[in-house]
């Protein structure tokens, strides 16, 4: 691909699914009609569902796609050295070649995968787990792909891609816990894990958050809009805290 300009790439990014505003919203809005409405209501006299062999299916899945994507990001030029290193914006450059439309089409398969992980709370749902599906659940689940949404379409910077790629490493640890877990056998070993899944996405929201505030220092030229990742990842570490002391450890209070 030669040089094209930001509107060429514009129009390119927007031609894939779910960059333009209404379909998103509407998978928005329809996530949280099944959260809050129909899934209670369709469940409210009905036995829980099994879906074993379902969750478990899903979770390959995400381990397999979350991998692939993250191998790709290193041949996109991504490495772990680079988390603190600010990178300017093809936006501001004037110019985008075909490394930059693979990392706009990296973040929009990102989003994709994170729009696929609505499914989990369709799952606690038919299996009557109302307990799981907690403000931190959906709030996570919506403002993760909402805010990547946002990057994609005004910047699609290389800034924004690390975000990605970090969360999908995390991901295929917290899916691979997820399986060894639905195994009868497994649950001896994997019930000490938990803890130590949780600090490990509470680590994660500590390094991105400092990644988005180095994004915001004088003389990095990336997008402003890292200020409302800052305030997302403030929001969710809160959150993410809270769980942690109230689950692991109860004497504590916040």
């Amino acid at each position: 691909m030669s040089k094209i300009s930001w509107e060429e790439r514009n129009a390119i990014v927007r031609s894939w699914a779910f960059t333009t505003p209404y379909p998103i919203f509407s998978v928005f809005a329809i996530y949280l009609w099944i959260v809050y409405k129909a899934g209670p209501k369709f469940m409210q006299n009905r036995k829980p569902y099994n879906l074993t062999c379902v969750t478990r299916l899903y979770n390959i899945y995400q381990i397999v796609a979350c991998l692939c994507a993250t191998v790709k990001a290193f041949e996109y030029g991504f490495s772990f050295k680079h988390l603190w290193k600010c990178f300017d914006e093809p936006k501001y450059v004037g110019y985008l070649d075909e490394n930059d439309m693979n990392i706009n089409f990296y973040l929009w398969w990102f989003i994709v995968l994170r729009l696929s992980e609505f499914l989990e709370t369709i799952f606690f749902i038919l299996r009557k787990k109302f307990n799981q599906v907690s403000i931190l659940h959906v709030y996570h689940h919506i403002s993760v792909p909402f805010l990547l949404w946002i990057f994609m379409i005004n910047s699609g910077g290389r800034m924004e891609l690390y975000l990605a790629i970090l969360n999908s490493v995390v991901h295929v640890v917290m899916y691979g816990y997820y399986f060894l877990s639905s195994f009868q056998k497994y649950q001896k070993y994997t019930i000490f894990a938990k803890p130590f899944i949780t600090a490990i996405q509470i680590a994660q929201l500590s390094v991105l958050l400092i990644h988005s505030v180095v994004a915001l220092l004088p003389g990095c030229n990336a997008s402003w809009l890292f200020i409302f990742q800052v305030i997302n990842f403030l929001i969710l570490i809160f959150m993410f805290l809270k769980f942690y002391f109230k689950s692991y450890l109860k004497s504590t209070k916040l």
